[in-house]
């Protein structure tokens, strides 16, 4: 433990998982014994969904450390190369930090990549939303492995939790919690993107498959089909997963 507080290292790699974990972030911040750490990575650094980095400043935080990897939007063959890459980076900065905790939320390579680091290097990993479904997706496995490499579980639902439980993972280990990006987003959208809540339809579709050109054809399918049934739409950008420039294009 570091000195009398314990250490808390988040790793983040996109503005949406970000703004999940924020309530959360703010929580660990405040409490005195605890102490928050942010690094920063993936899509955060990529200004072709935003500036990550800007979103965090104005969100009141601001990243400790800064690894520079971009996961691939198009090309799955360099994928494992640079993830590698990226968790030799993270693992040098959880050493300087003397960290104590890694917390990783979800199902993204840059999780997998924290957790994986953290885990070889000794220190405790902490998941948050596993046990969660993504079916047919690499994600799905994603999520598992970084589950089975992780110490402490918050998982978000009581299903979560029993297929936690089933994969073999300790009970006592295991303490659901919600999802913690519930917290503020009728608030967001209504302050933010001027809608009313309870009237309009929030989209997000990230890809389901590599292939660009299905991956277009599905979400004008998915526009198509929300149009005609919800006046006011609100339409969130694709991970930069393989197919994403498929979902953009559309």
């Amino acid at each position: 433990m570091s000195g009398q507080r314990r250490r808390i290292t988040y790793i983040t790699g996109t503005r949406a998982e970000f703004g999940l974990m924020r309530s959360t972030l703010a929580a660990i911040r405040e409490h005195p014994k605890l102490e928050l750490r942010l690094i920063a990575t993936g899509m955060h650094l990529d200004r072709r969904h935003g500036d990550g980095l800007r979103a965090m400043r104005e969100a009141g935080f601001r990243a400790d450390a800064i690894v520079a990897w971009q996961p691939a939007d198009s090309d799955s063959s360099t994928l494992a190369t640079e993830t590698g890459e990226g968790m030799s980076g993270i693992a040098d900065v959880l050493a300087e930090f003397k960290t104590d905790v890694v917390l990783v939320v979800g199902d993204r390579v840059e999780a997998f990549a924290g957790a994986a680091a953290g885990f070889i290097g000794g220190y405790i990993v902490a998941h948050v939303h596993g046990g969660d479904r993504a079916a047919g997706q690499v994600d799905d496995s994603l999520r598992h492995a970084i589950s089975k490499i992780a110490h402490v579980h918050f998982p978000a639902t009581a299903l979560s939790r029993k297929r936690l439980i089933r994969m073999g993972e300790d009970q006592w280990r295991i303490h659901m919690c919600g999802a913690p990006g519930i917290d503020g987003i009728v608030e967001a959208a209504s302050d933010r993107v001027g809608l009313v809540p309870r009237s309009f339809a929030l989209v997000v579709q990230h890809p389901v498959e590599s292939n660009e050109a299905r991956e277009r054809k599905r979400m004008d399918e998915i526009l198509k089909t929300v149009a005609r049934f919800i006046p006011s739409v609100a339409v969130i950008y694709p991970n930069n997963d393989p197919g994403s420039v498929g979902i953009r294009a559309a």
